[in-house]
């Protein structure tokens, strides 16, 4: 069934004067008079998803009516698009197919990148080092790392060595615990070289080389923010953010073999602010960047 959106502009300014105005003389009506507003905002989208959106960044406190009204022109853009494509389920599941490969081979984001070290390898004990090699050209480590979102006592993630560029990541387990289960271990900042222009590029440019010899771990690249991978920030990225917000489950599919991990991309690419935390406030950070990304 198609769905229809009505954008809100008319009246906003109007009412965010009136409630300035009140909060200097009536501090308690002025409350009052702003949560009528907002009700009128959310009530003001005719679709549900939209309106559960904007009662989501009303209710987090985090936005203004007027910064939620520039979220929600991008939600409404892309909403009235995708949800003709996409496949919605009855448990609210979104399924999305993406007619390209997952990597651009043409597109680079402008946002901030990173590494992830995936572990894949399930119920077993390692204990050894992950050698990431970098090629200069196009990338270098940026002197910046963190473990996440694994929280195990049992992993210990032992001092970066830097040198030549490369960069080697050891890790042990203590004692005889496994690990179960697949996991992002490591995030690391990845510095974007001159001769770089699109996500393949930066990918390819990044090895990895196991001298445990134990295997499981693999590794991709994405960029905060670019939440469907193209390269591009943009409306439905706002989308795909604010649905999962919402608790809508997303399933994407890519041309090209890249199933394992783009669960995991998805994840990571979500936390715009990289603080391990999926919030409103990395819903405020990636409209920022879009908005750098097209002046």
């Amino acid at each position: 069934m198609k769905k229809t959106v009505k954008q809100v502009s008319v009246g906003i300014t109007a009412l965010v004067i009136s409630t300035s105005i009140l909060s200097t003389s009536a501090p308690a009506l002025a409350a009052e008079y702003a949560a009528i507003n907002e009700s009128a905002f959310i009530a003001s989208f005719e679709t549900d998803g939209s309106k559960e959106v904007a009662e989501y960044l009303m209710e987090s406190g985090a936005f203004s009516i007027s910064e939620a009204n520039e979220i929600m022109e991008s939600y409404v853009e892309s909403e009235a698009r995708l949800v003709e494509s996409a496949e919605t389920t009855s448990d609210d599941t979104i399924y999305v197919e993406i007619d390209s490969m997952f990597y651009s081979t043409t597109n680079l984001a402008s946002s901030p990148h990173y590494v992830a070290v995936v572990n894949s390898n399930m119920n077993r004990t390692f204990r050894g080092s992950l050698d990431l090699l970098f090629n200069s050209n196009y990338s270098y480590y940026d002197d910046y790392c963190t473990t996440y979102p694994t929280t195990a006592s049992y992993v210990t993630k032992l001092l970066p060595i830097y040198e030549n560029n490369d960069l080697a990541l050891t890790y042990k387990v203590e004692g005889d615990t496994t690990l179960s289960g697949s996991q992002v271990m490591c995030l690391l900042k990845v510095g974007v070289g001159t001769n770089t222009l699109s996500e393949n590029t930066l990918n390819a440019s990044i090895s990895m080389v196991d001298t445990s010899n134990v295997g499981g771990f693999s590794k991709f690249t994405y960029a905060v923010g670019d939440i469907d991978h193209n390269g591009i920030l943009d409306a439905d990225d706002v989308y795909y953010l604010s649905s999962f917000l919402l608790a809508r489950d997303l399933e994407v599919s890519y041309a090209g073999e890249y199933e394992a991990i783009v669960r995991y991309a998805f994840a990571a690419a979500m936390d715009v602010n990289v603080d391990g935390i999926v919030d409103a406030f990395d819903l405020s950070l990636l409209k920022r960047y879009i908005q750098e990304e097209t002046e």
